[in-house]
């Protein structure tokens, strides 16, 4: 899988009208939440939503997406350039940063962060994000 496979993949499964980001609420916080690769409801972050079910397990949940430990995880989707798994991380850390936003954000930036990719030389095609009007019709 290459970046721009892994860039559409992204895209369409936060651009479904049922998407959330992968975030839980944390106990004892009036404000914020905890990012975790797959949510008990099932939804997954930037990187949560390439795992089958058979490569996810509980204990995944904190460890980076870069680590040693997460490598079988990472090979068993496809994923084993440094680039592809650079995109993974940084888009990670994006979906993690925006906390209480909303998917079309996550989208935005992850537009982003392909056109940052473009300028070091390796292209990206990224896809319009709809205007607010049109991400949740009345």
């Amino acid at each position: 899988m290459n970046v721009q496979q892994i860039y559409n993949a992204q895209f369409a499964y936060f651009s479904r009208p049922d998407a959330v980001l992968a975030k839980v609420p944390v106990d004892g916080m009036s404000f914020g939440s905890s990012c975790r690769y797959r949510t008990p409801e099932g939804a997954g972050c930037a990187v949560g939503c390439f795992i089958p079910p058979h490569l996810y397990h509980e204990d995944l949940e904190g460890v980076n997406c870069l680590a040693d430990r997460f490598m079988p995880v990472l090979e068993g989707i496809g994923v084993t350039g440094a680039q592809e798994r650079t995109w993974l991380h940084v888009s990670q850390q994006l979906h993690d940063a925006l906390n209480t936003l909303t998917p079309r954000d996550f989208l935005l930036g992850l537009n982003g962060l392909a056109l940052a990719q473009y300028t070091h030389g390796d292209a990206v095609a990224t896809t319009p994000v709809p205007p607010p009007e049109a991400w949740n019709p009345a």
